[in-house]
């Protein structure tokens, strides 16, 4: 992922609202129990880390940032899906985004 497709994607994620999930006849107390479950069903495999790069004068350990931030936000974004899949399959949808 390039630099301004990196500044997009940080824009579009401010502008975002956090999923509000809503299911006829659940509780708050339901959904809260149904939206941990699916985020434990996430796969908690890591994926294999940045490739490593040789370290400048001046900066901090061997990894470049951009290519760190890059991966990590990938993962983030993965996994946000997947417990949609997962919220979406148990019959509740996204109040605040559909």
């Amino acid at each position: 992922m390039n630099r301004p497709a990196l500044c997009i994607l940080i824009l579009l994620a401010g502008c975002s609202t956090t999923p509000r999930w809503e299911k006829a006849g659940a509780t708050a107390e339901t959904a809260a129990a149904d939206l941990e479950l699916c985020r434990r069903s996430v796969p908690a495999t890591r994926t294999s880390p940045p490739p490593r790069v040789p370290t400048r004068r001046g900066q901090i350990g061997g990894a470049d940032f951009n290519t760190m931030s890059e991966h990590e936000g990938d993962r983030f974004l993965r996994d946000e899906r997947q417990v949609g899949e997962c919220m979406r399959d148990k019959g509740y949808i996204d109040a605040a985004n559909d």
